[in-house]
């Protein structure tokens, strides 16, 4: 268990000198794994509670909603093309749209923040920050076209995108960029 800043950062810095080769990123969740809550995307938790909606079970559907969301909230998107999907989703990601985007930061003190945002002494929160490392090598960019041939594909859950894909998604705010 970690109780100060300093001893975050020792941490960070024993676990980067043993993976000193790979690129280092970390999520902050106010809850930990007692909870239930685990490295997956509000798309994947919600599809657990939703399983009937179609929504969570028609990609074809999944992406119609999204535009509809757009047509509805158009100054959110004014600046952003109409088929740049990975921005779209980075959008909708920030306003509380269950997307398959699950955000990572590569600054161990953002994670934090995160962790500890809205959290009270003895409110039952367990906050947590996750280390993910990946070979600097392997760390690629998703591209638009790869995600619009995802969700325009016949609809089959076993046909999918890699189990983690890394992107750069648009920095329209701070709080995006971190």
């Amino acid at each position: 268990m970690i109780h100060t800043i300093s001893e975050l950062l020792k941490e960070v810095s024993e676990f980067k000198s043993e993976f000193f080769d790979e690129q280092i990123y970390y999520r902050g969740q106010k809850n930990g794994t007692k909870a239930g809550w685990m490295l997956l995307p509000t798309f994947y938790r919600e599809k657990k509670q939703y399983a009937s909606v179609p929504f969570y079970s028609d990609k074809k559907e999944e992406l119609n909603t999204i535009y509809k969301f757009i047509e509805k909230n158009y100054d959110y998107f004014k600046n952003i093309e109409f088929d740049d999907l990975i921005s779209i989703i980075n959008i909708l990601q920030h306003y509380g749209f269950p997307t398959r985007v699950l955000d990572v930061t590569q600054n161990p003190l953002v994670a934090l923040y995160f962790a500890l945002e809205e959290v009270e002494l003895k409110d039952g929160n367990e906050p947590v920050i996750y280390l993910v490392y990946a070979k600097k090598t392997s760390a690629g960019y998703l591209i638009n076209s790869d995600l619009k041939r995802f969700y325009n594909d016949e609809p089959n859950e076993k046909k999918r995108l890699d189990s983690m894909v890394l992107v750069n998604g648009c920095v329209l705010s701070e709080r995006i960029r971190n």
